[in-house]
């Protein structure tokens, strides 16, 4: 039977996650309908990956624009529900997907692996009919939370999803060992009093990477000048090739962290916020985390020195035998809601022995 189904972007990480399980469902003949923000580089994902969406918002870095418009996001989310009629709305527990989709009755799916939204999800979660999170989310976040063995990244780089293609790789940067560096805005709502990676810090990181890697620098804001010249202007949709392809990844960004842990990358993550994801992986040797700039540095200058001796890959490879394909958990959700959770479950033992 045909299912009526909308996803609802807010992030760019946001397309990698949901685009496997839009072509699958399409494929399949169920109907779809994407609803995006125009958010950095959301809009030339979804473009590069030929999915048509219905954009919501226009682009601002205001604030008080953003307030204003919300009530317009909320009145458009709310004309296409009433014109499509999902059965179901997968989402990362915004408000308007959220609230709208509950005001007429639609079944709310909602991700999420970040517990510091604390106010987003006193906000949102107990409107949602069904909290899907991985096993290292570290809160309950009540009734109909389902955990899977696994993370958000496998969405889209389970092994059954990624294969790294070396033309995918800028000729230029083959000849080098590469070092992605993330810095990210601070902009968030959840971000408000943290902090990563201090200015003068940044400086000096860069300065010993180069003597050894070729820079490349991912960055949310727009890059000092003489920060320019190490600039990542890859495509979208060849970033995680390229975090693949890296030796290192350092940065403020957990996503790509995660990203890069799943791909077998050392990581080092610099952010005063905890999260449960990167936990994980640092208890199995992935990567380090460090919510102090100064004391990252320390052992930043130490570890370049022995050239990262503490990674060890079968430390990755015991990871990632670990992980499912979180893919196939959220197409047999989609196609099965409702459930008993004990069927959940056996279908999550199942999947452990594929």
């Amino acid at each position: 039977m045909s299912k009526k189904i909308l996803i609802d972007i807010g992030h760019p990480a946001q397309v990698h996650c949901f685009k496997n399980i839009y072509n699958e469902l399409k494929q399949e003949g169920h109907q779809l309908i994407v609803t995006s923000k125009d958010k950095e580089i959301t809009r030339e994902l979804l473009d590069e990956n030929g999915i048509p969406y219905i954009l919501l918002n226009k682009r601002t870095k205001s604030r008080l624009f953003k307030i204003l418009e919300f009530p317009r996001v909320m009145f458009r989310f709310g004309k296409i529900i009433r014109q499509f009629k999902p059965d179901l709305i997968l989402c990362r527990f915004s408000l308007h997907s959220v609230w709208v989709g509950r005001l007429f009755g639609s079944v709310i799916v909602g991700l999420a692996d970040s517990e510091h939204t604390k106010k987003l999800d006193f906000l949102t979660k107990p409107m949602v009919q069904l909290k899907l999170t991985g096993d290292s989310y570290s809160k309950n976040l009540g009734k109909n939370h389902l955990r899977f063995p696994s993370n958000l990244e496998m969405l889209y780089l389970h092994s059954n999803r990624f294969l790294f293609d070396i033309d995918k790789i800028d000729q230029r940067h083959k000849k080098s060992e590469i070092a992605i560096v993330r810095f990210v805005s601070w902009k968030a709502h959840h971000d408000v009093g943290e902090k990563g990676i201090s200015d003068e810090h940044k400086k000096e990181i860069i300065q010993l990477l180069n003597k050894k890697y070729k820079v490349l620098i991912s960055s949310e804001e727009e890059l000092p000048d003489e920060f320019k010249k190490y600039e990542f202007d890859t495509t979208p949709n060849s970033i995680h090739h390229y975090i693949k392809y890296a030796r290192l990844y350092v940065g403020e960004g957990a996503s790509m962290a995660s990203e890069s842990a799943c791909l077998g990358t050392t990581v080092y993550y610099v952010n005063s916020l905890k999260v449960g994801y990167i936990e994980e992986q640092a208890k199995f040797g992935l990567c380090k985390s460090f919510r102090n700039s100064d004391k990252f540095l320390s052992e930043f200058k130490s570890d370049l020195e022995t050239n990262f001796d503490w990674y060890r890959y079968n430390n990755y490879l015991n990871y990632i035998s670990r992980q499912i394909d979180s893919t196939s958990v959220l197409k047999w959700i989609v196609l099965n809601y409702p459930f008993k959770n004990e069927s959940y479950y056996k279908f999550i033992d199942n999947s452990r022995l594929k």
